[in-house]
C-alpha cells in the first residue's frame, strides 16, 4: 500500500507504519505485529504448547514485537499500541486481565 501511495504520488513514510503479516498453516493462523531483530526477553500470555497465546518480544523492557495464536483482536490492538508508542510493561504483557484492545482504545 505505501509504494502504491507513493506511486500515485502520496507522500507516505514506510517508517510512520507498523509490520504486520498474518499465516494459516495447517488450520492454524499465527499473527506477527511489529518488528524484532533483537530481544533479551519474551514473555508469554496464555500457552504456545495450547496454540493459543502471545508471544511478547521486548528489548531493554520495551515491546518490539508479539506473535500469536487464538488472540486476533489484542495482536490488533498492539499494532495500535505499538504505532502509538503506547508504554506497555512486562506485568501488563503477562497479565490476563489487562485488556490490550481497551488500552488501545484510550
Amino acid at each position: 500500500m505505501i509504494a502504491a501511495h507513493n506511486l500515485v504520488g502520496h507522500k507516505d513514510d514506510a517508517d510512520a507504519h507498523v509490520p504486520f503479516f498474518w499465516t494459516t498453516q495447517w488450520k492454524i493462523t499465527l499473527n506477527y505485529v511489529g518488528h524484532a531483530t533483537q530481544w533479551d526477553e519474551i514473555v508469554y500470555r496464555g500457552s504456545p504448547q495450547d496454540k493459543k497465546f502471545i508471544a511478547f518480544y521486548v528489548k531493554d523492557g520495551q515491546l518490539q514485537a508479539a506473535a500469536g495464536c487464538g488472540y486476533d483482536q489484542e495482536l490488533t490492538a498492539l499494532e495500535f499500541i505499538l504505532q502509538a508508542r503506547l508504554p506497555l510493561n512486562v506485568q501488563q504483557m503477562r497479565d490476563s486481565a489487562f485488556s490490550l484492545v481497551d488500552y488501545a482504545s484510550k
